[in-house]
């Protein structure tokens, strides 16, 4: 289902906030400024998208639910409203969004009468992006807010807005999802793909963020999820075992795709050796001598225990370096290499 087709009452989770949305669209009393605060990955936008779309609607029943069968719920699902806006998802290399962005998809649509409904909407996703010029853009607009018009701002870091953004926005703030409400999430939005084990196993890594486990499901890399855990228990057997991750980054110059491209690549592979060492650590680094003897279980342990607790930080300190790199504009291959070599290595290797 596309989630400009989804209903407040589809959305999984947050039932207080949604009830609280139904109210002000049944009373027709919506403010012209919300934030949507919260971690990521738990419905926020999805929830933003859906109370837009009654806002929109024509039809509106009793509970403040859209229609579904006016011209502006079906533009809607289509993804085609034109009063229906959402600020690109888009950065400048700085990872802000910036003044042009707001003035043009926002300021701009709101000074203009609607195309199709008689209200308009924008969502800005990842609010604590805009720069201070941005967010000083939107004041006037939201000083005086032109009848019709309602803006969602969406945000992990509500901190990261002004103060004057903040007290003039409608401040709701959401939680985490329950582990089930997060599973009916991934089986929703997966329809079948993976079996029940392999989500839940997704959404444990991705610490309970269905947005985050969904990102974590559609990367290619997380089939090997297992063999970069036996790395992480044991050492990388061989550099050339590494370089099998990542068939299309080649250091001998037959390298596929865009260099962005190969970035990308690796950055999925970084965050997930940092997911998975964060799971290790959880579990208390997933060591146990259910086959050694009693006495002599507490001792081996503790080192068993301590050498992977190594390991782990070797492994997290070394991701987070890769990362800073490749936001530096170091190079994927020499980015790749510098990860590489610094991974403890697996004991026949030494």
């Amino acid at each position: 289902m596309s989630l400009s087709a989804l209903e407040l009452q589809d959305v999984v989770g947050h039932v207080g906030i949604a009830a609280s949305l139904a109210r002000a669209l049944a009373t027709d009393r919506c403010a012209p400024c919300y934030l949507f605060a919260g971690p990521p990955g738990v419905g926020k936008r999805t929830l933003a998208l859906a109370f837009l779309r009654a806002f929109l609607c024509f039809a509106r029943g009793a509970d403040g639910s859209a229609c579904g069968r006016c011209v502006a719920c079906r533009a809607t699902e289509r993804e085609k409203h034109p009063d229906l806006h959402r600020v690109p998802r888009e950065e400048s290399r700085s990872g802000r969004l910036e003044i042009t962005a707001v003035r043009s998809e926002v300021v701009e649509v709101f000074d203009l009468e609607p195309k199709l409904s008689r209200r308009r909407g924008v969502v800005i996703d990842g609010a604590e992006r805009l720069s201070e010029e941005a967010q000083n853009s939107l004041l006037k607009t939201l000083e005086e807010p032109p009848a019709g018009a309602c803006l969602v701002l969406v945000t992990t870091t509500e901190t990261a807005l002004l103060p004057t953004i903040l007290s003039r926005a409608r401040l709701l703030r959401f939680g985490r999802l329950a582990p089930e409400e997060g599973l009916a999430v991934l089986a929703r939005e997966n329809a079948g793909a993976e079996p029940e084990l392999v989500l839940r196993e997704a959404l444990a890594l991705a610490d309970g963020s269905p947005g985050a486990a969904l990102e974590l499901l559609s990367s290619e890399l997380f089939s090997e999820r297992a063999t970069l855990s036996g790395w992480i228990h044991s050492g990388v057997p061989a550099p050339a075992e590494l370089r099998e991750l990542l068939p299309g980054l080649d250091t001998g110059g037959r390298a596929e795709g865009t260099r962005e491209e190969r970035k990308e690549r690796l950055r999925e592979l970084f965050q997930l050796t940092l997911l998975l060492v964060g799971r290790e650590l959880r579990e208390g680094c997933g060591v146990g001598a259910e086959d050694a003897s009693a006495s002599a279980a507490s001792s081996e342990d503790a080192l068993r225990r301590q050498a992977l607790i190594g390991s782990c930080q070797r492994w997290a300190e070394l991701g987070l370096r890769a990362l800073d790199d490749l936001d530096a504009m170091v190079t994927p291959e020499l980015v790749f290499e510098l990860w590489a070599a610094g991974l403890p290595r697996a004991a026949a290797q030494c």
